[in-house]
């Protein structure tokens, strides 16, 4: 159960990004490991959670999967989640030790990525649960940098009335 393809996925990130929970079960019963990460950092949680797979995660987390383990280009799964635009997945994250303000090896936070693909709802949810609405990723963009270029005024909107800096 070990074994990895070229891509250094294992059984369980097969069945983690195609959403088969009954083998995620059985594999994990069997004594999978659901921390090894392919060769690009992804765990089976990065996985399931890239693809809105809320159960399966719910099923990783409670056995034992840290929601705070950084791929090769320290993105969360909450990162991946918030890009997405999947609430529900970012509240359970949140919820289980992933940290809203995290940055990745760009700087970048999930709030940046939320707010760079329009989510609104999501971006709420991470300032609430302690996302820096005035965080700068290594290229000097604030989050209000990432709604503005893409035209997002709703976003603007609330990055102003949530203290970012306009002059930024």
């Amino acid at each position: 159960m070990a074994a990895q393809n070229k891509d250094g996925l294992t059984a369980l990130h097969e069945a983690s990004l195609r959403g088969h929970l009954d083998l995620i079960w059985f594999l994990v019963e069997h004594s999978a490991n659901a921390a090894v990460q392919n060769k690009d950092g992804l765990t089976a949680l990065h996985l399931a959670s890239s693809r809105g797979h809320l159960d399966l995660a719910r099923f990783l987390i409670e056995h034992h999967t840290n929601a705070a383990t950084q791929n090769e280009d320290g993105s969360t799964a909450l990162h991946l989640v918030s890009s997405w635009g999947y609430l529900d997945l970012t509240w359970f994250l949140v919820g289980h030790g992933a940290d809203a303000a995290a940055q990745n090896k760009d700087g970048s936070t999930a709030l940046h990525l939320a707010s760079s693909r329009g989510h609104l709802n999501l971006m709420w949810f991470l300032v609430e649960h302690g996302a820096d609405v005035a965080a700068q990723n290594k290229y000097g963009s604030t989050v209000l940098h990432e709604a503005s270029s893409r035209g997002h005024l709703d976003l603007t909107w609330f990055l102003i009335e949530h203290s970012t800096n306009a002059a930024a």
